[in-house]
């Protein structure tokens, strides 16, 4: 574990990942809150989809991966440094009944739905997928994502996190899952995370955020939309305040760009919107950048 992972995004889905047969070359995610019904709009536009691979069956399984996605298919594809892959959430294979969080989890992903999707034409070498998801009970999924939280730093341990944050910080923050404080508060569509921070720690995870910046283009554009997001950061001598923007108002914009060493895409395919079922939901370009302006403003 590394203190500047993303720890509540492992917690929850790397239990829902599987592989995928196609990729893209850049996706946006859109996100806008719509506090009447405690909805989450959330636009997810892959650029450039592709096969992973350029034989006749992995072009046919990509095509078939899109159609369904195009369909409905409650499944998103991520990029797989970032995140795991492909999420699936219509896949219950797994789901522990015993397991109160578990089961909570399970009922929360039962009210997340996909409201459009499709494929449109593109700018760049193959076409665009995209899906737009209404996830509903917001307050619901940060009380669980907190929850979850708690059972990883448990789960990790005192010696573990020791050697991760040092004693004095992990012993702060086990004391903080013992006296059942929130690390997530979700008021007036901004979502806060606090939590025990040593200035030192915050020290060490800036610098790997500035080295990993360095390194990538595609880390440096991921960090500024995450930044842009951000409408306060506040560092006291023994914890650390973090706090969004109002999602009522501003959509968060974030994208990611697929990441591949020099003749690497030689071994991939596009997807012509042609190779597509005639069933396929297809929309224009216009029609595309429109919904896109309209839940980022």
């Amino acid at each position: 574990m590394n203190a500047s992972q993303p720890l509540v995004l492992a917690v929850v889905l790397a239990s829902l990942a599987c592989g995928s047969a196609m990729h893209f070359d850049e996706q946006e995610w859109i996100l806008r809150y719509r506090e009447t019904e405690d909805v989450l709009e959330v636009l997810v536009v892959s650029h450039g989809v592709h096969a992973t691979g350029s034989t006749p069956e992995a072009v046919r399984a990509a095509v078939e991966e899109i159609e369904a996605l195009a369909a409905g298919s409650r499944k998103v594809v991520v990029d797989e440094d970032w995140l795991f892959g492909v999420i699936d959430l219509d896949d219950e294979d797994d789901v522990d009944e015993e397991d109160p969080l578990a089961r909570d989890w399970n009922y929360w992903i039962s009210h997340v739905a996909v409201v459009r999707a499709g494929v449109a034409p593109d700018s760049v070498d193959g076409p665009a997928l995209f899906q737009l998801f209404s996830v509903g009970q917001v307050t619901q999924l940060v009380a669980l994502l907190d929850r979850s939280i708690d059972r990883a730093i448990l789960e990790e341990g005192r010696e573990s996190l020791s050697q991760t944050l040092g004693a004095e910080l992990a012993e702060a923050w086990i004391a903080h899952v013992s006296a059942d404080e929130p690390w997530l508060d979700f008021r007036e569509g901004r979502l806060s995370f606090e939590g025990p921070m040593t200035p030192r720690t915050a020290a060490n995870a800036l610098h790997e955020l500035l080295d990993a910046a360095a390194e990538s283009t595609e880390t440096a554009e991921i960090l500024r939309d995450l930044s842009a997001a951000l409408a306060e950061v506040r560092l006291g001598d023994d914890s650390v305040r973090l706090e969004t923007v109002d999602l009522r108002h501003a959509g968060i914009s974030l994208r990611f760009r697929e990441r591949e060493s020099e003749g690497d895409r030689g071994g991939h395919r596009e997807i012509p919107t042609d190779m597509l079922a005639k069933g396929v939901p297809m929309t224009s370009r216009e029609t595309l950048l429109a919904l896109v302006d309209a839940i980022r403003r």
